[in-house]
């Protein structure tokens, strides 16, 4: 192999035998990118790594003998190939990485059986581990072959990417779950690759499998910094010398690094983003489940029955605390939980809301109304709920071998002081019944529709509940809702 190295300015080139036998002791991870050998030699992605290898060596000697020595480089342009011969080389195994990467993806989509348990219970998949291990194996492999610096940094670039890619298809997969309403069956895309299902034949899943993505999410969130780790002297630092090695070139490569550096915090960025969408796609679908698990219940709100007994109310609770109990013990991270309690609070006192505005009649509101009578008790219902859900939130896992840790503590709080803050639409909804004129409905007209599209409503949807609302008072005629709406609620 012959490489050919351009000296400063001048036409003239010399050359450096690299012989094929130290090619031949560059190791290459067959569980990583498996590279056969042809005929003729060595594949052309293999002879691209043991370049970029050469080059770092040659880059980093020079560095060290100019340091030493005092020595002046005979000329930066090898060293200036690496990012270009690395990037080469990324462009030649990706191709297989990403095949990996889709390969670890599918085995999820595939998994039937109930996902493992921690002593602690909380739940988990492989995939986190597998998609680290194959991405830590990939730069293990870079590092002994000797990609320092630049292209280190660039084999670390490339496996975020490759993490990156992993949460959009997770992202894609998770938001597009289905809830079966006739038996609250979660169902989720199967994978076309699997030779015994139909393309786009759907998958059961359980709430633990939703559960356990949530926390493959926050496993990634944790590793992804290592992982992302630049390597030394590619932090937007310049290099310094004895010799006649800066100048131009110094400042040159300080603007490279510093480019990097900025990018690699972009990324992390990016993938801490994508985290959270994932969490939240993850607990639509858990919250959707308890939704259609109280569906027929809470389609009883505001009958007779509803009215005259709190049974009803009671028993939406009591089922909440029981998905709670569940979720507490399989989600790892307490700030997930509390997300996802939120979500589901909020989502049962809408559907609670939009409950009254469908099945009570228009009358006119006082205070002894029994439906606001009703209410009254039935936010003491879900208060008790809050309290119980911020106590069990507050305390270690159920096993007792792992108390929430002080900062644990103090999030978990605040987020529970959140919940009982949503109780406050219970007070927004009374004043807007028992309102008299148009200026008091006004006033908490923005505080309805917010509490609406924060519970996952669209706007749209929110001004249609309103809208409803104020038809089931008789003080608010046809033609008053309608200046109501079209100049104050459309504009809102």
């Amino acid at each position: 192999m012959i490489i050919k190295v351009a000296n400063g300015s001048s036409s003239s080139s010399s050359s450096i035998d690299y012989v094929d036998s130290l090619m031949m002791g560059m190791q290459i991870d067959a569980i990583t990118v498996s590279f056969a050998r042809e005929e003729g030699g060595i594949s052309g992605a293999k002879n691209l790594g043991v370049l970029v290898g050469f080059l770092c060596k040659y880059r980093d000697l020079m560095e060290e003998l100019v340091e030493e020595f005092g020595l002046k480089l005979l000329s930066i342009d090898l060293q200036r190939l690496i990012p270009s011969v690395t990037a080469k080389y990324l462009d030649a195994i990706n191709p297989r990485m990403q095949a990996v990467m889709m390969q670890i993806v599918i085995t999820e989509k595939q998994l039937e059986e109930p996902p493992e348990e921690t002593k602690e219970g909380h739940v988990y998949t492989h995939l986190g581990n597998d998609l680290f291990s194959v991405l830590q194996k990939q730069l293990s492999l870079a590092k002994r072959n000797h990609f320092t610096k630049d292209a280190a940094s660039q084999m670390r670039l490339s496996a975020g990417y490759q993490v990156y890619n992993v949460q959009s298809l997770l992202l894609e997969w998770v938001s597009a779950a289905r809830i079966n309403s006739s038996d609250q069956t979660i169902y989720l895309p199967g994978s076309s690759l699997k030779e015994d299902k139909k393309e786009g034949e759907e998958v059961k899943k359980t709430e633990m499998h939703i559960a356990a993505l949530i926390n493959t999410a926050a496993f990634i969130e944790k590793h992804v910094p290592s992982l992302l780790l630049l390597a030394d002297g590619e932090r937007g630092r310049r290099r310094r010398s004895k010799g006649g090695g800066g100048g131009r070139g110094e400042k040159q490569d300080g603007d490279e690094n510093a480019e990097i550096t900025a990018v690699s915090e972009r990324l992390k960025r990016q993938i801490s983003a994508h985290n959270n969408r994932i969490v939240s796609a993850a607990s639509m679908v858990l919250m959707r489940l308890v939704v259609e698990t109280l569906r027929d219940l809470m389609g009883k709100l505001f009958t007779k029955p509803h009215i005259s007994s709190g049974k009803i109310v009671g028993e939406i609770v009591a089922t909440i605390y029981d998905y709670f109990s569940d979720f507490r013990r399989w989600i790892k991270e307490r700030r997930h939980l509390m997300e996802l309690m939120r979500s589901i609070t909020r989502r049962i006192i809408a559907v609670y809301i939009e409950a009254l505005t469908k099945n009570h009649r228009s009358v006119t509101w006082d205070d002894n109304s029994p439906a606001l009578v009703r209410m009254a008790s039935d936010r003491k219902d879900f208060r008790e709920l809050m309290k119980k859900v911020k106590k069990r939130a507050l305390v270690g896992d159920s096993h007792g071998s792992r108390p929430a840790s002080s900062s644990s503590s103090s999030e978990t709080a605040i987020m529970a002081e959140v919940l009982e803050i949503d109780l406050d639409i219970f007070a927004v909804l009374r004043r807007l019944l028992l309102a008299k004129s148009v200026p008091s409905i006004i006033i908490e007209c923005g505080s309805y529709l917010q509490f609406f599209m924060e519970a996952g409503y669209d706007k749209a949807q929110a001004k249609d509940s309103f809208q409803r609302l104020l038809a089931i008072k008789r003080s608010v005629g046809r033609k008053t809702r309608l200046t109501v709406m079209q100049e104050h609620v459309d504009h809102a």
